[in-house]
């Protein structure tokens, strides 16, 4: 479907495409089900970044990912995760200079 879309644009006559995703179930004190969810995000995101390259597209395309809130990398006593700091941001793409951290 993406390929459709993509190849879409000019006679769409868009020159800029975005797409969302959603993804809930992250307050998770318990049971560690967080580690699941962040390999289902990362199967899509892998996914979505091998299509845009097949089409030749990955180094005009910028991924960006948030969060509203984080959770801590460490397990709490019950094997979960507990509340941390939040604004967590990631870009990704082609023509991304990467390697870099922003913050403290």
């Amino acid at each position: 479907m993406l390929q459709t879309i993509f190849q879409s644009r000019s006679y769409r006559k868009v020159n800029r495409e975005v797409f969302v995703v959603k993804q809930n179930g992250y307050d998770h004190h318990g049971d560690n089900a967080v580690s699941d969810l962040f390999k289902k995000a990362n199967n899509a995101i892998e996914d979505f970044v091998i299509e845009l390259k097949n089409q030749g597209l990955w180094d005009s395309v910028a991924i960006v990912m948030g969060s509203d809130f984080g959770r801590s990398l460490n397990p709490n006593s019950n094997g979960g995760t507990d509340h941390a700091w939040g604004g967590n941001y990631f870009v990704a793409g082609g023509s991304v200079k990467g390697g870099q951290i922003m913050g403290r």
